[in-house]
């Protein structure tokens, strides 16, 4: 009767009701996500299209696997990439093997540099599965990531290097010589070890600036000497360390 219809209306208002709210929040979620990204785009792997969600307008580009194994956008900036980096990100990005990358994950990224804008970070997010457990619809992303690279490099740098002299400092020289204790060293392979004489006099009768600045001297005079033939260390309040590759050792701590 009357009732049941009305009662139709209201579950089928509520149904519709309910979809706008999912829609919206759908909605609200891509905005922020086009907030953190540079670039957002849906692909959906049964319809086989590339979407673009970043931006004003919805761009949707056919994605034919028979001609190119990559989307339009990684066709695109393809040409940006760094060179080393290019078989990388051409794996990485490859559309044939990106269901059985993802199909046991929720994410994957790789990270690559863009000769252009620098570091940016590469992200496929499954959004839905098919009856098989394998992703149907990706997001996929991209997001400028340099500031944090420089951030992270020089972090890095900072706790590789002396503070006083800017030589490399003790953890380095241990994590290098981890790296040689793995592989036969060369024929001309030398390490050095250096000591400066006096640091404790001229801390206690010129002051400890004075003590700084004739370590500093020292480096100087090791990095000059060494150049580009290796690299030098400092390791302890007087001592140095340098690890080279000559024949001549003889010669160059005569040159010291």
């Amino acid at each position: 009767g009357r009732n049941g219809y009305f009662k139709d209306l209201i579950e089928k208002y509520k149904k519709i009701k309910e979809h706008e709210d999912q829609m919206r929040e759908q909605m609200e979620l891509l905005d922020s996500m086009a907030e953190i990204y540079d670039r957002v785009d849906l692909i959906d792997l049964k319809k086989m299209t590339e979407l673009s969600l970043r931006g004003g307008e919805l761009t949707e580009n056919k994605i034919d696997i028979t001609e190119s194994d990559h989307t339009l956008v990684n066709r695109q900036l393809r040409d940006q990439i760094a060179k080393d980096q290019l078989d990388d990100f051409w794996t990485f990005t490859n559309l044939k093997t990106i269901r059985k990358r993802l199909s046991d994950k929720k994410i994957i990224y790789g990270e690559f540099v863009n000769m252009i804008t620098g570091w940016f970070r590469a992200q496929y997010i499954t959004v839905d599965f098919n009856d098989d457990g394998e992703p149907d619809k990706i997001f996929y992303t991209i997001q400028n990531i340099d500031n944090e690279k420089r951030r992270e490099e020089h972090l890095l740098r900072v706790s590789l290097t002396d503070e006083l002299t800017r030589l490399y400092n003790r953890r380095c020289y241990d994590d290098d010589m981890a790296v040689y204790k793995t592989k036969p060293l060369e024929d001309d392979f030398v390490i050095l070890s250096i000591d400066v004489n006096g640091l404790k006099m001229t801390n206690d009768t010129k002051g400890h600036a004075a003590g700084d600045e004739l370590l500093r001297g020292a480096a100087n005079c090791l990095v000059a000497t060494i150049g580009s033939m290796g690299k030098v260390y400092r390791v302890g309040g007087d001592e140095f360390l340098a690890v080279i590759k000559t024949d001549k050792y003889n010669d160059i701590c005569d040159a010291i």
